[in-house]
């Protein structure tokens, strides 16, 4: 077992009439009692094409204080990556958020050493017709106690064995692309192509993002 639980939760409309307006849908409450022990949130940027793409973080949860987490850009993982080890003492949670648009999460711990946390939808408000039906964001926890690098090695062998595809028994290896903004020219896609073939860089492919705007000037340089 991997002491590990997901859940899903889902709206229906099966009456005749609109719903009510839903807002706030946020999947996880969890909320726990710290006490006197110390507690940190450990987390990961996301992408902003920087160099501190992914960079880990961990930050001081103290008796009063409040983090919030979130996405941006409706891309779930731009500003931060959708997951979080909550760690109090000697052990903690680490959780995901399963969703492909903006997300938010919460982090609070009030005067008593309770420490709350909310995710979920951000900016959610929404109506369902007769027959619609929406998910939420899907939430996995896992529990842990001991070392932290260990609970990390138990998050990647659950995320292996239930979450990643398999092929064969293995996980699939997905190819290396090389992504390139769309706005530029045919001939110069051609040559940013021929000049990373000929500094050997180790791409099996060549992904052209926002092609649809067709040939405009050139905005970045091959050279």
């Amino acid at each position: 077992g991997h002491n590990a639980s997901e859940w899903l939760v889902r709206f229906a409309n099966t009456g005749e009439a609109n719903t009510p307006r839903l807002e706030a849908i946020e999947p996880l409450h969890w909320s726990v009692s710290a006490g006197t022990s110390t507690s940190e949130l450990h987390y990961a940027l996301g992408s902003e094409v920087a160099l501190n793409d992914f960079e880990n973080r961990t930050l001081s949860l103290p008796n009063g204080g409040i983090h919030r987490l979130a996405s941006m850009g409706g891309r779930s993982s731009r500003n931060n990556l959708p997951f979080f080890n909550l760690q109090i003492g000697s052990g903690g949670g680490i959780g995901a958020i399963g969703w492909t648009g903006n997300w938010a999460s919460t982090f609070s711990r009030d005067s008593n050493g309770n420490i709350k946390v909310v995710a979920g939808m951000q900016y959610a408000r929404l109506t369902l017709y007769p027959g619609e039906e929406i998910r939420t964001p899907s939430i996995l926890l896992l529990n842990w106690q001991g070392d932290r690098s260990e609970a990390h090695n138990a998050w990647r062998r659950l995320l292996l064995a239930h979450y990643v595809p398999q092929q064969d028994g293995k996980p699939v290896t997905v190819p290396a692309f090389y992504c390139v903004w769309g706005t530029n020219t045919s001939d110069w896609h051609i040559a940013n192509a021929k000049r990373l073939v000929d500094a050997g860089v180790p791409i099996e492919g060549y992904w052209i993002d926002a092609a649809w705007h067709g040939d405009q000037p050139k905005v970045t340089d091959a050279n």
